[in-house]
């Protein structure tokens, strides 16, 4: 049986963690449009709340949390000029993970705003990261279909060409 305090550690760790784990997941697929630099602050950032979140109670690292928000929104606005960069540069894919942040950005903004109190929407909406992330990996998914088509498509040619030379 968890404690409730070890599932608010847990939580906790996992929402810090996202701090880089998006970026360097952004910068697996772009790695020549990131600046490692960069990328390593994200990685520091996250590292620095999770460990605070290990050794501290609640009431200290649930204090982070406007930390948290602005690194994952640093970390937004840095993929979109990477992947901008990318497309810029002909990557055939950069375009659909474009469009999948730009459109799981909102959600995630008013998941941010709602939980930062510090403008009262004065309207509640739930599962917003929720929704974030659902819309995120249907553009994933989309990119992996395709993907899969393509090298379908490829392997169909490859073999009616190893057909003919084999008649």
């Amino acid at each position: 049986d968890v404690s409730l305090p070890t599932w608010r550690k847990l939580e906790f760790f996992v929402v810090y963690a996202v701090a880089a784990v998006f970026p360097l997941y952004i910068y697996s697929l772009f790695p020549k449009h990131w600046n490692k630099k960069v990328l390593q602050a994200f990685v520091l950032t996250s590292i620095l709340l999770c460990s605070v979140v290990l050794i501290s109670p609640h009431q200290i690292y649930g204090q982070l949390l406007n930390v948290f928000h602005i690194a994952l929104i640093a970390g937004f606005l840095y993929s979109i000029a990477a992947i901008s960069r990318a497309w810029t540069k002909q990557n055939p894919e950069a375009h659909i993970i474009l469009y999948g942040i730009l459109a799981s950005f909102p959600f995630i903004l008013l998941e941010i705003i709602q939980n930062s109190r510090l403008i009262n929407l004065g309207f509640s909406f739930p599962y917003l990261v929720e929704i974030g992330v659902l819309t995120f990996l249907l553009f994933q998914a989309y990119l992996l279909a395709n993907q899969f088509a393509n090298t379908y498509k490829n392997l169909e040619t490859i073999n009616v060409d190893l057909e003919g030379k084999v008649r």
